[in-house]
């Protein structure tokens, strides 16, 4: 009986021992994406009318936008920044345009200015002029002047200086937070101008045109961290194609 069940106890070993020699197969590993699930993303304060769109063209991926001043915005980690004119392309060289756009005078309809020079956008912004009748010591339309424009150091306002050429303008302009913001002050007041991208003009305001400058059409430019994938790049297209391009 002693061998039996020592007998049975061997088997027992050996088919135990056969079973723990057998090859397990490892699990199977997947690789975390190396994109991220949400694309995040910096829209520049100057371009949030815009917003809808961002969200509009995410039909493949997720995109999360976040709206600020630029100044304030290219600290942040973003995966693609989105901004009007030159501001911040050195941060990348994966720098796309993906529209243009020029800036434009506007004044409230009612006031009978019909152009402005260099000289005069000039010495308003650095507050020479501060009364219509300066400007046009001929004219009957006269009041003192409510000169709007961005914070100092935008890309709006270092875009204007540029197009009037001065590296650094000084003056006590009224600030605008965005440039629908600006749109509705020069509306709702007689004695007012500013300057704005021209796609967001509208009725309730004029475009005075320029005669001695013009202004370049000023690219919108989509500024990414590292190179976008197939769906970024098609969510990139979708967005250009609904943004607004300087006419030829």
């Amino acid at each position: 009986m002693f061998f039996r069940r020592c007998g049975i106890l061997f088997i027992a070993l050996v088919l135990a021992a056969g079973c723990a020699s057998e090859v397990i197969e490892p699990l199977v590993t997947v690789e975390a994406p190396t994109r991220p699930a949400v694309l995040q993303v910096g829209l520049s304060d100057s371009l949030s009318a815009f917003e809808p769109i961002f969200y509009e063209c995410a039909t493949d991926i997720g995109v999360l936008v976040e709206t600020l001043p630029w100044r304030m915005l290219r600290n942040q980690p973003k995966d693609v920044f989105v901004v009007y004119g030159e501001g911040g392309k050195v941060l990348t060289e994966q720098v796309y345009q993906i529209g243009t756009s020029p800036l434009v005078m506007i004044v409230h309809p009612d006031n009978p200015v019909n152009a402005f020079s260099q000289n005069d956008l000039l010495r308003m912004y650095q507050g020479e002029i501060t009364d219509w009748r300066d400007l046009s010591p001929l004219s009957s339309y006269g009041g003192e002047m409510a000169v709007w424009g961005y914070m100092p150091g935008s890309e709006l306002q270092d875009a204007f200086a540029e197009e009037i050429f001065t590296a650094n303008l000084q003056g006590a302009w009224n600030v605008a937070p965005d440039p629908a913001a600006l749109v509705g002050q020069v509306a709702q007041d007689a004695l007012a101008a500013g300057f704005v991208p021209v796609w967001a003009v509208t009725s309730s305001v004029r475009v005075v045109p320029l005669v001695d400058l013009t202004f370049e059409a000023l690219p919108l430019l989509a500024i990414w961290e590292q190179m976008p994938d197939a769906a970024q790049q098609a969510w990139l297209v979708c967005v250009q194609s609904e943004l607004p391009q300087a006419e030829e």
